[in-house]
């Protein structure tokens, strides 16, 4: 089961608890594990919505993770963290099934808007999935229940579709 919960997946205890601080004080759930077994362990128990993924662990790294977090929980979105940026290790990380890839060291703001970022892509993808997309223009179309003041409301499903073409907007005008 998917959780709204954030894991950050990091040795560097330090690293770890302030990315955990940062996040909390923005109102995130959030579970950390130092190694990758540990990570894979918890997430049997817990899914995260969102791992963040050190590549340079001792053990299992974050290239070998990824996948394996990908076959068991392809819902799960995964941002990679690592000190050696290069452009191989980016598009490695990116082919493996990272969401998005962070450069060490990075500022506090880079790490919110990349977490904002794909957490907005989560709720896209999950809403797009929710309905079909034949069901989805038909409560669209359908008559709208009315009530007794003569005000109409959007059903569930046109609430969900309202929400993912407001995403679809922001992204747009980027």
């Amino acid at each position: 089961m998917i959780t709204e919960t954030i894991m950050v997946i990091d040795d560097d205890q330090d690293l770890r608890e302030s990315i955990v601080e940062i996040l909390e004080d923005y109102g995130y759930a959030i579970t950390s594990r130092a190694t990758a077994e540990a990570a894979l362990q918890a997430m049997k128990d817990d899914v995260p919505c969102l791992a963040l993924v050190d590549n340079m662990m001792p053990g299992m790294g974050g290239m070998a993770l990824i996948p394996l977090i990908k076959k068991d929980y392809p819902a799960t979105k995964i941002i990679m963290i690592t000190a050696f940026s290069t452009v191989d290790n980016a598009v490695a990380a990116m082919r493996s099934g990272a969401d998005d890839y962070l450069a060490k060291p990075f500022k506090r703001d880079e790490l919110l808007v990349a977490v904002r970022r794909v957490l907005e892509e989560l709720k896209f993808s999950q809403q797009e999935f929710e309905p079909g997309m034949d069901e989805a223009l038909t409560c669209l179309s359908n008559p709208i229940s009315q009530n007794r003041e003569k005000t109409y409301r959007l059903t569930s499903q046109g609430e969900k579709i309202i929400d993912c073409l407001q995403i679809l907007s922001k992204r747009i005008s980027l």
